[in-house]
């Protein structure tokens, strides 16, 4: 018996099962009551997705992580008065996306976003890991100068609907 316990409590421990565990729109709803145990749970499971979010629209990490604290801060000082929402990640985003706005007029000195990844070359020789390198740049030149080409709300689109896997209703 105590076997079977200690095998339920190492699960509940792996981040997979913790992750199937977290029921968004309960701990909205507990949330919204004045829990904060659920509150911490939204922090934790959204913190990354918004944070990559915000570095789309700024390169600059430090004015996304104060956006990213202003609007937990908001959220939790006015808890009381936040609707119940179909998506929660939805409405994290959105209100990430005005805060993130709000921040960079704030910030005379504030860039537009830059479509960012890091190439990958472990387990290359380095003869090998330069031509990667160099391959990727020039189809990531050809990438941005299509993408830029592009009006900056339907680059917010294909991030959200691509990286943020937001279904089209959402994303309108």
């Amino acid at each position: 018996m105590a076997n079977s316990t200690q095998h339920t409590e190492s699960q509940t421990q792996h981040p997979a099962f913790r992750q199937a565990l977290f029921d968004e729109q309960y701990c909205w709803d507990r949330f919204r009551l004045g829990d904060e145990a659920a509150f911490t749970k939204i922090a934790e499971h959204y913190y990354r997705h918004l944070l990559h979010y915000g570095l789309k629209f700024t390169p600059n990490q430090q004015t996304v992580e104060d956006a990213l604290q202003d609007l937990l801060i908001h959220l939790w000082l006015h808890r009381a008065t936040i609707q119940s929402t179909p998506s929660v990640k939805f409405y994290l985003m959105k209100a990430f996306r005005r805060q993130v706005f709000k921040s960079l007029k704030r910030s005379p000195t504030s860039q537009s976003a830059e479509w960012q990844d890091e190439s990958l070359t472990d387990g290359l020789s380095v003869e090998d890991a330069f031509i990667q390198i160099e391959q990727e740049e020039d189809v990531r030149a050809t990438f941005d100068t299509l993408l830029n080409a592009l009006p900056a709300r339907q680059r917010e689109v294909l991030y959200l609907r691509f990286y943020q896997e937001l279904s089209t209703e959402e994303i309108a």
